[in-house]
């Protein structure tokens, strides 16, 4: 019996150490996919692959591959992923993998190293998701460049994840709102989570600490800056409720701001021009305020309890209505910001 228990505590420990290595500074770091192999499964023996919206809509897709030519490191392989969200259709896709239910209550980040492909051109951002049974949410990556990079995502940004026991997936996901160019060719390689303490720490603090205090400095001074107009417009086509694709960097721009300085909350005013029923018009307003709010959420990853949406239709112009040039201004949404 006791000799029978002792080889059932060899085999758990096995087990856990062929999903946990301990560094210097004993450093924990669950390992979900190195792609050394070139082949299925994930490091935890979980599935994964490219997904589409709508397989059935050839103008999007996005194909996954493994590249040997091109990795983080001296051997194997990493992730290829070639992603088209460029449709009529509104368009998403990106890549899963499985996490097996693993508890992830011990843990604090998720890492994983990516670059764009500097011939095929990139997206500069895209999303992360990870899910358990009953719960999902996203963090949006930015300032992706044709260097591999270390991507750092501490866990609670995940703020609709309550319950760490069970994860199930990890999600990486393209969309037209969010890529730019809008097709193009991303990699990935080592995608594990980390306790955070440790060879993690201690690397990121003799390495890395001067560059991250400039990189704060320079972001704050920015920041502020930028804050010094409490209000962005966003303008928009006439009776359409649709962001224009040039309007985005100032609502991304809005969105940074927010994230830089959680006290901030943001009114979202809606306006149209005199043209016309008043009635329409109003309505108008109201979903052009809504759109922008929904932007800020899903893809800005911006807490909805800081934003509100109000419309106010052809009220409050900016100039008279009598000349195209003036209706296209009184066409927009205002971004507010209404505490600090």
């Amino acid at each position: 019996m006791f000799r029978k228990s002792c080889i059932n505590l060899v085999v758990i420990l096995v087990v856990s150490m062929a999903f946990m290595v301990i560094g210097k500074g004993n450093a924990a770091i669950l390992k979900v996919a190195d792609f050394d192999s070139g082949q299925k499964p994930n490091n935890l023996g979980g599935d994964f692959g490219a997904w589409d919206k709508d397989p059935t809509d050839f103008t999007q897709t996005c194909m996954d591959s493994f590249s040997s030519e091109v990795k983080c490191g001296d051997k194997g392989y990493s992730l290829k992923l070639t992603y088209d969200v460029d449709s009529p259709n509104p368009a998403y896709n990106g890549f899963w993998t499985k996490l097996q239910n693993q508890d992830l209550k011990a843990y604090k980040e998720l890492v994983f190293f990516v670059k764009g492909d500097e011939e095929k051109g990139f997206t500069r951002r895209f999303k992360v998701e990870l899910k358990n049974p009953t719960q999902v949410s996203s963090f949006l990556v930015s300032g992706i460049t044709s260097e591999w990079q270390k991507v750092i995502v501490p866990l609670k940004k995940f703020k609709r994840i309550t319950d760490w026991s069970k994860m199930t997936e990890f999600v990486i996901v393209f969309d037209d709102l969010t890529s730019n160019p809008k097709e193009g060719i991303i990699y990935f390689d080592d995608i594990y989570f980390t306790d955070g303490k440790g060879v993690e720490k201690t690397k990121e603090t003799k390495e890395t600490k001067k560059t991250k205090e400039t990189k704060e400095t320079k972001e704050t001074k920015e920041t502020k800056e930028a804050c010094l107009p409490d209000t962005v417009i966003i303008s928009f086509d006439s009776g359409d409720i649709h962001i224009s694709a040039r309007e985005f960097p100032k609502i991304n721009k809005m969105a940074d701001i927010l994230k830089l300085n959680p006290k901030y909350k943001l009114r979202i005013e809606g306006y149209s021009d005199s043209v016309g029923d008043d009635g329409l018009n109003l309505l108008l307003s109201r979903k052009r305020a809504a759109i922008v709010l929904n932007y800020l959420v899903i893809t800005g990853g911006i807490d909805p309890d800081r934003l509100h949406a109000v419309g106010y239709g052809e009220v409050k112009p900016i100039t008279e209505n009598d000349t195209w040039q003036g209706r296209a201004l009184n066409r927009r949404v205002e971004l507010v910001i209404i505490e600090k």
